[in-house]
């Protein structure tokens, strides 16, 4: 008899255990659902900057090649030219740099802008 009730007050603790410990493992997924998202989610990026005075805007995207994450970045100027500029580098931050640096050598092959107004940006 005694054994009997040593054994149901263990079960009835150890229920009560498990359902006090299932939210809090839930909370815990949903908690590293939520900060895995907002990492992968912030790996993309689209924004406006001001270039030689007109108005730009850049993207970068990740990308995988050859199981390393690489990001791709593109600077285009619609409201001034059709040109192009874009880079791909393992830097999220370095990538839109070369992006516009690739963008400025093609504005200046073209002539769209000077000599002296490229230097200030190639030499960055």
């Amino acid at each position: 008899m005694m054994q009997s009730k040593i054994f149901l007050s263990l079960l009835v603790i150890g229920v009560l255990g498990g359902i006090c410990v299932l939210p809090c493992q839930a909370n815990i997924w949903e908690g590293l659902g939520s900060a895995l998202a907002g990492q992968l989610g912030g790996l993309w990026e689209q924004s406006e900057m001001e270039l030689l005075g007109n108005y730009c805007q850049y993207r970068v995207r990740p990308t995988i090649k050859r199981w390393e994450l690489y990001f791709i970045a593109s600077v285009l100027c619609p409201g001034w030219t059709p040109i192009r500029g874009s880079a791909q580098g393992r830097s999220r931050t370095g990538v839109v740099g070369e992006a516009t640096r690739d963008f400025i050598r093609k504005a200046l092959a073209s002539g769209l802008i000077t000599q002296e107004e490229a230097s200030t940006w190639l030499s960055k």
